[in-house]
């Protein structure tokens, strides 16, 4: 699909080191916040802190903690910088990586998702795992609106790989997203790009093994449907 309309490019597949504690989470009105949610200090959880790019008195917490045998919940916070005033408080109890996967990684995205005149969202980040040669990070966008922190995009799976090439093959997918003229509901379209690289494993007459890698990406359009911003049938 050509997308002459698209106005901003978003990468959004580099994927940020593991992290138990981010630089800003070390602040006490941060962490005041998250403890008061539900976060345990000393716990596995992971979580992650980055100034409101719209507000520089105000911080965005997001953790994820256990809650059962690999069962999770994930907790987004916006709070104030100098007491730690919880302003908006999102709690997902059944996020999707549960049953896909541990998180290893999470990360609050800051980049300028101007969805909207006035309404710039933000996002959270979190990368899970299966195993040690399966990865996925799925990305969720927030906007604060008066009465609540409403989020407008979820769970869009923004990277994923899988497989051992010369054993079972491999699979590697990235997606970018980009924000278009065209409206629904007052929010901007999002074109969403796939690429995706699959390998088979070959091999020689004596056995050496090689990888044939075949390559195809796609393009699809998210509407805002007054709620949230919807998938196709069939989109994955």
């Amino acid at each position: 699909m050509n997308v002459p309309c698209a106005r901003l490019l978003i990468a959004l597949f580099c994927v940020s080191p593991p992290t138990h504690a981010d630089v800003a989470c070390t602040d006490s009105s941060a962490l005041n916040a998250a403890v008061a949610s539900g976060y345990v200090p000393d716990s596995q959880a992971l979580i992650a802190c980055k100034a409101m790019p719209t507000n520089p008195k105000q911080i965005i917490i997001a953790f994820v903690r256990e809650v059962g045998s690999h069962t999770y919940t994930m907790t987004v916070l916006v709070a104030m910088k100098d007491d730690g005033k919880i302003m908006h408080r999102f709690v997902d109890e059944a996020p999707s990586f549960g049953p896909n996967g541990d998180p290893t990684g999470l990360e609050v995205d800051t980049a300028r998702y101007l969805l909207a005149p006035s309404k710039r969202a933000f996002g959270v980040r979190v990368t899970h795992s299966l195993n040690p040669w399966d990865s996925t990070q799925d990305l969720n966008l927030f906007i604060p609106t008066e009465n609540k922190l409403h989020r407008v995009l979820k769970d869009l799976t923004v990277a994923s790989s899988s497989g051992r090439a010369c054993e079972l093959g491999s699979h590697e997918m990235k997606r970018t997203l980009s924000v278009a003229k065209s409206t629904a509901h007052g929010f901007y379209d999002l074109f969403i790009t796939t690429k995706r690289i699959e390998a088979e494993p070959t091999y020689s007459p004596d056995q050496q093994c090689s990888s044939r890698e075949t390559a195809q990406s796609d393009t699809v359009r998210l509407q805002y449907t007054g709620e949230s911003y919807a998938y196709p049938p069939g989109f994955y």
